[in-house]
């Protein structure tokens, strides 16, 4: 294997497994504020999670709506403090998709000329290269962490 490839595939694999693994904790925290907005008992609140939270038919996006509205009605201080949550959260889901469903693109003049850029390839309709520079993936994690910080402060509150 050419050096450059193993590097870009070192690389994706490491920036893929770090943030994807972020942005589930932080859909964790979502979960647990929501449940425990929901329910005051502690083995309902793990039922609930079990059998309503954590399944394939409520989506990140959907629970983001909830926590929006929760924010909304009974946290309006936290929408004032954090006026971009919304963007800041569709922007996290739009990336973890990107992270879970693009390709590595590594084609032979990409191998060749590796920069240190991950890029991701989409391939519906026409081709899409989304690049992963330092920058862009600290970015991501540092707004990541943020939020998982802001509603674990919130499910303890």
């Amino acid at each position: 294997m050419h050096p450059n490839l193993q590097s870009m595939t070192d690389k994706q694999f490491l920036m893929r497994g770090k943030l994807i693994s972020h942005i589930i904790f932080l859909e964790r925290c979502i979960d647990e504020y929501i449940v425990k907005y929901f329910c005051n008992e502690e083995e309902k609140r793990l039922e609930l999670m079990r059998v309503i939270i954590s399944t394939k038919k409520i989506t990140l996006d959907s629970k983001k709506e909830v926590l929006l509205y929760l924010i909304k009605n009974y946290a309006p201080e936290l929408k004032k403090e954090y006026p971009t949550l919304n963007a800041d959260l569709t922007d996290i889901i739009e990336e973890r998709n990107r992270l879970a469903h693009y390709v590595l693109s590594a084609t032979k003049e990409e191998i060749e000329n590796y920069d240190g850029v991950v890029r991701l390839a989409n391939f519906k309709n026409d081709i899409e290269i989304v690049l992963y520079d330092d920058d862009r993936i600290n970015k991501l994690d540092d707004k990541v962490q943020k939020y998982i910080a802001v509603i674990h402060k919130l499910v303890n509150s």
